[in-house]
């Protein structure tokens, strides 16, 4: 057979760098068609996935939020007066209160996407659960600086017990229940001392009947109506409505409140 001459030799690769140069940039328009949206995506919203129960606390769920980062931001830039710098409680509560959003729609679509994994939508004290459940899969996080957060705010950066407290009650109240933030005293039988906590209170029409019997069961009453406020802990995975986050009742003092509006 005849060798191929030089000029075929070279055409040939030519032809081969052709190649080369049409799949990388192709392999490049793919890339690129990926990465953008991602990075336009993730530039312009919030993402968050949420695990949580329903069924008091016998299935597990899943919920990512997605909301526009302008949202954010927004919340981001209120202003954060301090709490620590008030002597009474109920001025404390009444601080935290006004941090509640429940007439924010990205908290009515977060309240109304837990309420719809329920077994049973119509029993209110499953829905209280599972939004308690949902709160408590946001995740704790101490503060240096002594200042409340946005519920939204919380969502994406966690928080501590008013933090999560503010995200709770807004959520609770954008379903059309009635809840109030409490500041508590919680005596700590290790440490022997007295330290400040907020929790929520929400009413229900009757007494909570899933959750344990240890610790009891325990409400508020509130001066202005004949409601009871149903306690929720809203710091760690497992308290169901009512339940009081103390070994012992005497070790559970309230001492603030302010409804949620």
């Amino acid at each position: 057979m005849e060798e191929p001459s030089v000029s075929m030799r070279k055409e040939k690769k030519h032809v081969s760098k052709k190649k080369v140069k049409i799949i990388v940039i192709a392999a490049c328009i793919i890339v690129a068609a990926i990465v953008i949206p991602v990075t336009v995506f993730f530039t312009t919203n919030c993402y968050r996935t949420i695990n949580y129960y329903v069924s008091h606390g016998h299935i597990s769920k899943s919920y990512t939020c997605i909301f526009p980062r302008s949202t954010y931001n927004y919340y981001a830039n209120q202003p954060h007066p301090r709490h620590d710098l008030y002597s009474d409680w109920d001025d404390i509560a009444l601080t935290f209160a006004s941090y509640c959003t429940p007439d924010e729609n990205e908290i009515l679509k977060i309240a109304q996407a837990v309420k719809s994994q329920c077994i049973n939508q119509s029993n209110d004290e499953e829905v209280i659960n599972a939004l308690l459940s949902f709160t408590q899969g946001i995740t704790y996080k101490s503060e240096i600086v002594d200042r409340a957060q946005y519920p939204l705010e919380t969502l994406m950066d966690k928080g501590d017990c008013e933090d999560l407290s503010i995200f709770f009650g807004s959520i609770v109240e954008s379903l059309g229940y009635e809840a109030v933030i409490l500041c508590v005293l919680v005596y700590d039988p290790l440490e022997a001392e007295w330290f400040g906590h907020a929790c929520v209170g929400v009413h229900l029409n009757s007494t909570p009947s899933q959750h344990p019997d240890y610790p009891p069961s325990t409400y508020f009453d509130a001066a202005e109506d004949t409601n009871q406020y149903w306690l929720c802990e809203t710091t760690d995975q497992g308290w169901m409505v009512g339940q009081l986050p103390a070994s012992d009742p005497s070790y559970f003092n309230i001492v603030g409140y302010a409804f949620v509006n």
